[in-house]
């Protein structure tokens, strides 16, 4: 379950995804809600959101990956 979830974000994190990169998305995402639900856990608001809007969004210019804040956190746990 969380490799599928590892492989779902990695694709949604790409800067400017390809048609394949979405694609795969899409099979990584419908795989991890499939193995999400069958283990009993709820979709939750950040489940359905990956889930159903994410594909959408990674068509948008530049994709999803320069609208992480990474950068962000990452400044967290330096200082």
């Amino acid at each position: 379950l969380f490799v599928l979830w590892d492989g779902a974000f990695s694709y949604a994190s790409k800067i400017n995804p390809t048609a394949d990169d979405i694609a795969k998305y899409e099979m990584f995402v419908e795989a991890a809600v499939e193995a999400h639900v069958a283990y009993g856990c709820n979709v939750t608001p950040k489940v359905h959101l990956m889930w159903k809007h994410v594909a959408g969004q990674m068509k948008l210019p530049g994709g999803l990956g320069q609208k992480r804040e990474d950068w962000v956190e990452k400044l967290h746990q330096i200082k």
